[in-house]
């Protein structure tokens, strides 16, 4: 990150490296030495801003998701896949499904899923059918997502 990169510029005596952009190593007179050193081109990094209050972005929103944290029944079967169905035959894509334990007991887990929320509507349908099988789910928050490309890259 760019705070990375001007620690080490601070730090000239320590033997400090940082993974930052480009023209962070630029700004703070660094050496670059490797570029591109993602195991996959499609990887990225992604970034929370957290608040009491909605920032100020100079950039548009792309899309919107929504994390919900989901809560199985015992005596569900198919329980999983009858709440992830609850989206995909609607067409609401899932960009994260991630699993918890409880603490409750062994082997029981919650789920934590983001939902692509673009269609509002849709995806009320879906928490309304979660909660007429039986699956407990929490809104854990809905926010927009800022796609934010490399114009160096994109210049080259």
């Amino acid at each position: 990150t760019a705070y990375a990169a001007r620690f080490i510029s601070e730090h000239p005596d320590q033997p400090y490296a940082a993974i930052a952009p480009r023209s962070s190593a630029e700004e703070y007179g660094l050496e670059l030495i490797a570029e591109d050193i993602q195991e996959m081109e499609a990887n990225f990094t992604r970034f929370w801003v957290l608040g009491a209050e909605i920032p100020k972005i100079p950039l548009n929103s792309q899309a919107e998701k929504m994390s919900l944290a989901l809560t199985l029944p015992d005596n569900l079967p198919g329980a999983l896949y009858k709440a992830l169905s609850t989206f995909a035959w609607r067409g609401i894509d899932l960009t994260k499904i991630e699993s918890r334990p409880l603490k409750t007991a062994l082997g029981e887990y919650f789920f934590i899923i983001d939902v692509d929320c673009s269609d509002k509507e849709l995806v009320h349908f879906a928490r309304q059918e979660l909660e007429a099988i039986g699956i407990q789910h929490k809104i854990l928050g809905t926010y927009p997502i800022f796609t934010i490309t490399d114009i160096e890259k994109e210049c080259q």
